[in-house]
């Protein structure tokens, strides 16, 4: 892929935005070869909640979009890329004494990703990339919760993006302060499982198929 024009290009911040590079362990890397789940697809939505075997029932939370954040990351040629969604919402049910009965799904436009260079967006944009036109969504659904000790969790389920849909999994951590949940989440997806980046860019030496999603959340307690 030498000589071939960068779809990021090196230029100044997005104005007014930070974007930070993911700084915890990616839970794993969807793989080019996988099997389709077979939990309920990115398609489900979260129904009402369920009372578990405990008795207990999660909890609805309601995203704050203005403490809330949806970024990516990887390099290009060796130079860190970052960009984020502005335009992304969350359907959650989740509580920590009912893991079993906890469902979350979050759907992204993809039309909305901003990135530090702004002549890029056109090209990412494009159906060799996210392919918006075609697939202006992305999907992740949850249904599989488990705790991994002290204020550690993980998600597991299905993402559907560009059409394409794979198992995925996310570790977080959560604390709930009364009504109000802060949640950080980081996880390392292979963009080739999903077809983002064919023809010239369909090679891994250039832009490698890892790409860090990290999701940064503050969500308001709205009932049970």
């Amino acid at each position: 892929m030498a000589g071939s024009t960068y779809p990021w290009r090196s230029g100044p911040g997005v104005a007014g935005t930070t974007i930070d590079t993911p700084d915890e362990a990616p839970a794993m890397i969807v793989p080019a070869a996988r099997s389709e789940p077979t939990t309920e697809t990115a398609a489900e939505t979260v129904a009402e909640a369920e009372v578990n075997e405990t008795g207990a029932a999660p909890s609805r939370w309601r995203v704050q979009p203005s403490a809330s954040s949806l970024s990516f990351s990887t390099t290009q040629g060796g130079s860190p890329i970052r960009g984020r969604f502005t335009d992304w919402s969350a359907d959650i049910l989740f509580s920590p004494d009912a893991l079993d009965a906890s469902r979350v799904r979050v759907t992204v436009s993809m039309s909305s990703f901003v990135t530090e260079d702004a002549e890029s967006r056109g090209v990412l944009g494009g159906a060799e990339w996210f392919d918006t036109a075609s697939n202006p969504s992305a999907v992740f659904f949850a249904d599989r919760f488990r705790a991994l000790g002290g204020d550690r969790y993980e998600a597991s389920g299905a993402l559907r993006l560009k059409g394409v849909s794979r198992p995925a999994t996310l570790r977080f951590r959560l604390t709930i302060d009364g009504d109000t949940a802060r949640m950080s989440g980081t996880t390392t997806l292979d963009r080739t499982a999903f077809g983002v980046g064919t023809g010239e860019w369909a090679g891994t030496d250039d832009i490698p198929a890892a790409v860090s999603v990290r999701t940064e959340l503050r969500a308001s307690h709205v009932g049970d």
